[in-house]
């Protein structure tokens, strides 16, 4: 039995993958994605907002199928 999660606990767990990620609201691949959906349910999609739940559930499996990529900046251990 799988429990339906609420749009604010989608849009947190979202949030929470796409701060691992490094990728930001604004970023081209997050705009061209919500283009995408704008076009599949046909109402415009311009902000987090607009997103439908299914849409959110859809992201947040391919954001959590991604490998974290670590940043030139971030230590790293030598040893």
């Amino acid at each position: 039995m799988s429990v339906e999660l609420s749009a604010i606990e989608l849009r947190v767990l979202l949030d929470a993958e796409m701060r691992r990620l490094d990728i930001r609201w604004r970023s081209p691949r997050i705009k061209a994605w919500m283009q995408q959906v704008s076009q599949r349910c046909n109402h415009r999609v311009d902000c987090v907002a607009d997103i439908p739940l299914e849409a959110m559930r859809s992201l947040l499996k391919k954001l959590q199928a991604m490998p974290h990529q670590p940043s030139l900046l971030e230590p790293q251990d030598d040893a």
